[in-house]
């Protein structure tokens, strides 16, 4: 107890299952409970990073104090109901932590490359991670290990899934705005050549032929590099087109 008032954590499957079993646990009614969402639930990525809904539920007994609290705490919320909104992006964004709102946080680039280290060690590789803060916006990891086909994988498949768990964990410590990149043996540079060579090739076809290309799938930032590649070229435009990692760029003759 301190200055009057009792906190516990509780979680759940999602946030109104923590908030009930809370109520239930501390013998409250709602209206006495000062209740601040922590964190979503997620099923993770690739089975990896999977949480439970957390939320802090807080009894105060003092009237006085209650308002205090609540005007300095408690965030917005609809009478009983706690309605977790997603965005339409395909990375989900959190809550920004005042500590990472003007630049990253020297323990929020330490935790994310302890998690990676964790994450690619389980899978059985010996590494050395560096990571390099460009600016405030983006964090570059070079990864060295002595199987570099196997980290990358089939078309930088494994590289880019490693690549989305660590977004998804530095926007749950709330750096929605940083963008984090691995790369294996300057990997990335050389896929964008490939890349490059493959808008333009493509882009002839459609010119020659008069007809759409649906090039294979790809992540959000690949897809930028063909739309950057054909961007002045006069003969063809692109657009987006699929749902998650089945998102690929097509191209049609204008």
């Amino acid at each position: 107890m301190v200055g009057g008032l009792f906190v516990t954590e509780f979680t759940g499957k999602n946030i109104e299952e923590a908030i009930d079993k809370g109520l239930m646990a501390m013998e409250i009614p709602r209206e006495k409970a000062l209740i601040t969402v922590k964190r979503s639930a997620s099923n993770g990525f690739l089975g990896i990073g999977r949480q439970m809904a957390l939320v802090d539920i807080t009894l105060v007994e003092d009237k006085k104090k209650t308002e205090t609290v609540v005007h300095s705490y408690r965030p917005p919320m609809r009478k009983n109901k706690v309605r977790a909104v997603e965005p339409e992006s395909e990375v989900k964004k959190y809550p920004v932590k005042p500590k990472t709102q003007r630049l990253i946080a020297d323990q929020v680039v330490d935790s994310l490359t302890n998690y990676l280290t964790d994450v690619i060690k389980a899978m059985g590789f010996e590494l050395k991670i560096t990571a390099d803060v460009k600016n405030r916006h983006l964090i570059n990891y070079d990864l060295k290990t002595d199987n570099e086909n196997r980290l990358i994988g089939r078309h930088g498949r494994t590289l880019n899934a490693l690549q989305q768990l660590g977004q998804i964990y530095i926007n749950r410590e709330g750096a929605n705005d940083v963008t984090v990149m691995l790369d294996v043996a300057d990997y990335r540079k050389r896929r964008q050549v490939i890349l490059t060579k493959v808008a333009h090739k493509s882009a002839m076809e459609v010119i020659a032929n008069g007809r759409p290309v649906h090039l294979n799938p790809m992540p959000p930032f690949e897809r930028k590099i063909i739309h950057k590649a054909l961007a002045t070229n006069e003969h063809v435009d692109t657009y987006s087109s699929g749902k998650g990692n089945h998102r690929s760029v097509v191209i049609i003759p204008r």
